[in-house]
């Protein structure tokens, strides 16, 4: 069921969470926000909230809303509970009895009605692959068996020894936040499991994906050619055919916002806001390893959060001690005497009244006028050396980590891990010292020579595995900062277009 509820929310459909238990309920909707990384930032996810059921209106602006959202409701799920409001139609997560379903409002969806027998039959589909129904010959090209491979995968560890994950009964209490380095290794691993899965959806639409070379731009191939580039990457022979629901998943996807902003924002425009540069360069990275490695073999023996770890590790090797203590010292000394008015009123205006409602919360309450006060504070009494020694982490906070992290120290990062298992054929390392020579040499060599071995270079780069477009870029940008060099002189600066030219043509041609 929830693998179900996971694939919905790639496809950003509409969702009504329903639980008696306010912390299960924006917990677990959090948790299908979490695991959609690296496609977080979208407005699908942007408010993750839940709304008691007299606040379930259309007035109200987390219900009705003119997108497709995930929203949660305070209450058991009842089959009398009107949820027009939300959608015409959409998905009912009834947490508490362990339920998933397309819910229609009304009963004539006019011209819609189409699109939601679609989506019913998709559903119909993916419940078939999960229950192993779904046994036709050709009936998948990527879907199928990129579903079943998370399922196996969740079961095999899930079904492992010395588990410490335990099944709770309905509405009890679940303590989320228990840890242990059980806990945590599975956390990770069911974490990238669910990675995997978006990584190889992305590859799929990343073939859709072409450089136009009359525009010189990359734009979407919307012909034939899609399907028969899914196929290779997906190691499938030519004469199997995409499925009805498959090409319906693909037209959600394509309408998703997450679409729009990796596809269009990040992969054409290379666009993307600074919290989501990083995991977005990676995703590309290991999109083209994937698309190298159909059967998997590669990417089966690598940890890929692994990798992107030792990025952020390698950057800060030294360990930095964050502790409470001081501020908490602080509190008592000098800060405790300001908020005392605060406790006093609340213990004269009906103390027994605040009790009991304090042990019916579900959740925590905090008090905008005790937060604002003690900012105040600190913004007025201490300076910035003060602070630092109150907060360490304030040294972390003012290092910004992201300026200083580019596309080619994503690459070595990966190019290292794989290079410590010696996954990298010794060819290909032959071919990256011959673009290193040829960018440093280049311009001692005739005009002649200069395209000559350039076409030679871009040939052989057309058969190594890995890190071609790195080896791309180091040739631009040594062609590039020769020209900067040289651009006053009308010979070098027509040597330069005509290498570029050159250049650009057969990368084309080589690595099409």
């Amino acid at each position: 069921m929830i693998l179900e509820i996971y694939i919905f929310s790639v496809l950003e459909q509409s969702i009504l969470f329903f639980s008696l238990n306010l912390e299960i309920l924006n917990i677990v909707m959090f948790i299908i926000y979490i695991l959609n990384y690296p496609c977080n930032d979208s407005a699908y996810f942007w408010h993750i909230v839940s709304v008691s059921e007299k606040n379930f209106v259309e007035e109200n602006k987390f219900v009705g809303k003119f997108m497709t959202s995930m929203l949660g409701v305070n209450i058991a799920y009842r089959e009398d509970f009107d949820t027009s409001a939300f959608e015409k139609y959409h998905f009912v997560v009834d947490i508490d009895n362990k339920r998933f379903f397309l819910k229609k409002t009304i009963e004539d969806l006019d011209n819609e009605e189409e699109d939601f027998n679609k989506l019913k039959h998709l559903h119909l589909y993916i419940q078939n692959i999960f229950k192993g129904t779904e046994k036709r010959k050709f009936d998948s090209i990527f879907l199928k068996p990129f579903i079943q491979k998370i399922k196996k995968n969740l079961e095999i560890l899930l079904k492992s020894k010395n588990s410490e994950l335990i099944r709770n009964g309905k509405n009890k209490y679940v303590n989320f936040f228990k840890s242990s380095k059980d806990i945590m290794e599975k956390n990770r691993r069911i974490q990238e499991l669910f990675y995997d899965f978006c990584l190889n959806i992305l590859m799929v639409f990343y073939q859709e994906n072409i450089l136009n070379s009359t525009l010189e731009k990359i734009i979407q191939d919307k012909n034939e050619e899609f399907e028969k580039r899914v196929k290779i990457v997906s190691n499938l022979k030519e004469d199997i055919q995409m499925d009805k629901n498959e090409k319906e998943f693909c037209r959600l996807y394509r309408r998703s916002i997450k679409y729009k902003i990796y596809f269009e924002n990040f992969i054409r425009n290379s666009d993307a806001i600074d919290m989501f540069k990083i995991p977005l360069i990676f995703s590309e990275e290991y999109i083209n390893i994937k698309a190298k490695d159909p059967s998997n073999k590669l990417m089966n023996k690598l940890s890929l959060f692994t990798i992107i770890d030792s990025l952020y590790s390698n950057k800060n090797s030294a360990t930095l001690c964050i502790t409470l203590n001081n501020i908490f010292s602080e509190y008592i000394e000098k800060l405790a005497k300001y908020f005392s008015v605060f406790y006093d009123d609340e213990k004269k205006n009906k103390p027994r009244e605040n009790i009991k409602k304090r042990s019916q919360r579900q959740l925590f309450v905090l008090n905008k006028k005790i937060i604002n006060k003690y900012i105040y504070l600190l913004n007025n009494i201490y300076d910035t050396e003060s602070l630092i020694e109150l907060f360490p982490s304030i040294q972390i906070q003012e290092t910004n980590t992201i300026e200083t992290i580019d596309r080619n120290c994503i690459i070595n990062t990966i190019q290292a891990s794989l290079e410590e298992k010696n996954l990298i054929d010794s060819n290909d390392y032959l071919i990256y010292a011959l673009v290193i020579i040829y960018a440093i040499s280049f311009p001692l060599h005739s005009y002649l020579k200069m395209l000559s071995y350039l076409e030679k270079l871009i040939s052989s780069l057309g058969t190594i595995k890995y890190f071609i477009r790195q080896n791309i870029y180091i040739l631009i940008k040594s062609l590039y900062k020769f020209y900067l060099i040289n651009k006053k002189q009308k010979i070098i600066q027509k040597l330069i277009i005509k290498m570029s030219k050159c250049f650009f043509i057969c990368s084309i041609i080589s690595l099409k």
